[in-house]
C-alpha cells in the first residue's frame, strides 16, 4: 500500500506541515490550526474527515449551542409566564382553521346513519378534552363550547 503524501492539504481548519515520527505503525502528521495552535493528527483521522481542527471547532460549537439554548430557555420562560394555572389561555381564541365548515370553532359536523346532520362541541383543556354530541345546529353547539369555555379556562386575573 502507498503511503499518502498529505503535506501543504487542508483539513477542515488543519493545514499539514510534515509528517512526524510515530512509534506506531500509523503515520501522524504535524498540522496548524487557523487559530495558530500546532497538533499532531492521525493520517486516517484526517483523511477520514473525524478531525477538522485542533479543538478550538468543539469549543465554538459548544458555545453556539449554549447560547441558542439560552434564546430557547428564555422564550420558553416567557411562553410559560403567559400561562394561568398551567394552561396557555393565550392559545384558546376563536380563530378557525381553513378547513372549518360550521362557521364556528370547536363545532364539527357529523352524519347520523339516517343522513340527518348533527353537530358536536368541542374544547381541549391541559390535554383534556370535554365534549358533547348531538346538537341539531351549530349555533347550539357553540353554545355549548362557550360554556365549556366559561367553566374550564381559567381567567386571566
Amino acid at each position: 500500500m502507498r503511503k499518502l503524501n498529505l503535506t501543504n492539504k487542508t483539513f477542515g481548519r488543519l493545514t499539514v506541515l510534515k509528517e512526524t515520527p510515530s512509534p506506531e505503525k500509523e503515520s501522524r502528521w504535524l498540522c496548524r490550526c487557523e487559530c495558530g495552535n500546532y497538533v499532531e493528527i492521525r493520517g486516517s483521522a484526517l483523511t477520514g474527515n473525524r478531525t477538522k481542527s485542533c479543538g478550538c471547532l468543539a469549543i465554538e460549537t459548544a458555545k453556539d449551542v449554549a447560547i441558542r439554548e439560552e434564546i430557547a430557555a428564555k422564550a420558553h420562560k416567557a411562553y410559560n409566564n403567559k400561562r394561568v394555572d398551567g394552561v396557555a389561555t393565550f392559545l384558546i381564541n376563536d380563530k378557525m382553521q381553513k378547513n372549518n365548515t360550521t362557521g364556528y370553532k370547536g363545532v364539527q359536523k357529523y352524519y347520523l346513519a339516517s343522513g340527518e346532520a348533527r353537530y358536536n362541541a368541542y374544547l381541549t383543556v391541559g390535554g383534556k378534552r370535554y365534549a358533547k354530541r348531538g346538537f341539531s345546529t351549530p349555533q347550539e353547539a357553540y353554545e355549548y363550547r362557550q360554556e365549556l369555555v366559561a367553566k374550564y379556562v381559567p381567567r386571566n386575573e
